[in-house]
């Protein structure tokens, strides 16, 4: 295998020279076209083909729900680039079109209750269903992981910002990165408006727990499910019956019985 070799991606067979690929882990290649059907955050060279594939149908079933939801808008704009952050603070749920996402065919759908740093111990717990909610956290400590920062060159001037918004999930960190010529006023206001809706989200109390319980409950559901190869559209069930509670918990439907069990 040579510097100027191509290789064969192992999604649609092209072959394709060392600009347009990536490597996965186990040795398969990704071409650029086949990466844009995965995720804009997730660090793709840390996924195998297996895993890539699942990110693949993950994304493409946000992208579904993103055209049928009904998300508020915070936009703005530099150089002819779309800095928008779409949220359903109801749900608890947001998106995002950035320069980084704009090249990807799929919205994906983040959960508010997950932007916090990765902890491998407690995903491990969650994953075998010992706890059905994360650590509270509180106002300050979220607002502080929630970061903006101007940027420098060598000589010092500067070179934009950079907003850093840590993620619950293994192989993700989001990273929005603002042009220099953008607007400070219009940077700080989308950061500022992000945070705050974020932040506010996570720090409210009864009803946040609910959708913590029924978020782990889902994924502990949804992950039995894979390890157990029951299908695509048993897993497909298990989400349809966590999304169904968590329309319950906004309506009132759901309640929260004993030992913090939902109740329908």
């Amino acid at each position: 295998m040579g510097l100027f070799s191509k290789e064969t991606c192992a999604f649609c067979g092209k072959e394709v020279g060392m600009m347009h690929r990536s490597k996965l882990q186990g040795g398969d290649f990704i071409c650029t076209d086949c990466k844009y059907l995965t995720h804009p955050f997730i660090r793709i060279d840390h996924l195998n083909k297996e895993s890539a594939k699942a990110v693949m149908e993950e994304v493409a079933r946000d992208e579904s729900f993103f055209q049928a939801a009904n998300f508020r808008e915070t936009t703005r704009r530099a150089a002819g680039k779309r800095y928008t952050f779409y949220d359903d603070y109801d749900a608890g749920l947001f998106a995002l079109h950035t320069p980084e996402t704009e090249k990807y065919k799929n919205h994906p759908i983040f959960y508010m209750m997950m932007v916090r740093p990765f902890d491998r111990n407690l995903a491990f717990s969650l994953q075998q269903g010992n706890t059905t909610a994360m650590p509270a956290l509180s106002k300050s400590q979220y607002e502080a992981m929630i970061t903006l920062e101007e940027k420098k060159n060598a000589d010092g001037s500067p070179d934009g910002w950079v907003m850093k918004m840590p993620y619950f999930r293994e192989h993700m960190n989001i990273e929005i990165r603002f042009p220099q010529n953008m607007k400070e006023d219009d940077v700080k206001y989308w950061y500022s408006t992000v945070r705050t809706i974020i932040v506010n989200y996570n720090t409210s109390t009864a009803r946040l727990k609910m959708h913590q319980t029924n978020l782990y409950q889902t994924a502990g559901a949804v992950l039995k499910a894979a390890i157990k190869g029951e299908g695509t559209e048993a897993i497909e069930e298990k989400v349809k019956e966590g999304i169904e509670t968590a329309n319950g918990i906004n309506d009132g439907t759901v309640k929260r019985g004993l030992f913090g069990r939902l109740k329908k």
